[in-house]
């Protein structure tokens, strides 16, 4: 998830909202307007906005990025992996697009997949510990709880600050539960 400009969500929110009123197809209001309502965790109003600033023919590394996520989240797995793809090879040096596109082939079970392209995300930065969350992934698909714990214990209290974030850390830690007490 790539971050919105550090100004007070309130403040992005209050001006990219005038903007769309006048404006509705604006690129950078539906950018900051999707990546809040990610960011909050309203996944089918993210990825509306979202969408908008990607229909272009020239989309941000950020837009196709937070896109992608917001797809995954509502379980439109075919087209998220589109858009990571898209963000990927629109900046293959930058390891936010490496990172959701692995995230994306986890959650599609591509465990091969995902394992690679985190590798890559590594490679570019590793100092992230939100990539810890796509081991964990990982590790559950995988049905191994240790690795997935091990996973989660290396994020720090920081990493986690979005509401996305934090349920997709509750939905793991339950995951986990579930392994451990041989639930499928």
């Amino acid at each position: 998830l790539l971050k919105v400009a550090k100004v007070r969500p309130g403040t992005a929110e209050a001006h990219a909202l005038t903007m769309l009123r006048q404006r509705p197809e604006h690129p950078y209001a539906n950018f900051i307007m999707g990546s809040i309502r990610l960011e909050q965790g309203q996944y089918g109003d993210a990825e509306t906005y979202l969408r908008r600033c990607t229909e272009g023919a020239s989309p941000t590394l950020a837009a196709l990025n937070n896109y992608a996520q917001a797809l995954c989240r509502i379980r439109r797995l075919e087209d998220a992996e589109k858009a990571a793809r898209r963000a990927v090879e629109r900046s293959p040096d930058r390891y936010e697009g490496w990172a959701t596109l692995a995230f994306v082939l986890a959650e599609k079970s591509d465990l091969d997949g995902a394992s690679g392209a985190l590798a890559k995300a590594r490679r570019v930065n590793s100092e992230d510990n939100r990539l810890f969350l796509v081991d964990a992934l990982i590790a559950v698909k995988r049905k191994d709880a240790e690795a997935a714990e091990k996973a989660l214990s290396c994020i720090g209290a920081e990493a986690v600050r979005s509401v996305a974030d934090r349920r997709q850390m509750e939905d793991l830690r339950a995951a986990i539960t579930r392994l451990r007490q041989g639930v499928p």
